[in-house]
């Protein structure tokens, strides 16, 4: 997992289309609100995929869930099975899916391109994991 955080910092830090694509991910995620919210709220834990590679589209189709390779699709994972399989890899994700949050956060699980990100929503807006990109500690706000 850190390993593919790595890749999708650095495929959206370094390019000269980075504001872009943040912006484009917002964007959808904004558009896609009630569905996430309503995934969150119904126990579930939302997952937004963002122009998804060919591997992670891959991933999906065997999972059984088309996405849309060159949009946004937003998934509802069970939390519990998340949690399981995709929070056992580091202390970071694992702190951040399982830790409370208010009644106005909640987090959201992103694959960009071939990467993920770690996203916080609260009333402030959107921040990342702080430790969740490659060990940074810095919190990197998006909004």
């Amino acid at each position: 997992m850190k390993k593919v955080r790595k890749k999708a910092k650095q495929e959206v830090s370094q390019s000269a289309n980075a504001e872009p694509v943040l912006d484009g991910l917002l964007s959808a995620m904004g558009e896609n609100a009630a569905g996430i919210v309503g995934i969150w709220e119904a126990g579930g834990f939302p997952v937004v995929v963002y122009e998804p590679s060919r591997e992670v589209v891959a991933y999906y189709k065997r999972q059984g869930v088309k996405v849309d390779p060159s949009g946004v699709t937003v998934v509802g994972a069970n939390r519990a099975r998340f949690i399981e399989g995709f929070c056992k890899c580091d202390h970071v994700t694992e702190n951040w899916a399982t830790r409370e949050r208010g009644e106005y956060e909640m987090p959201i699980f992103v694959f960009i391109h071939s990467g993920t990100f770690l996203l916080n929503v609260s009333e402030k807006g959107y921040s990342l994991e702080p430790g969740s990109l490659d060990g940074d500690e810095r919190e990197w706000a998006l909004s």
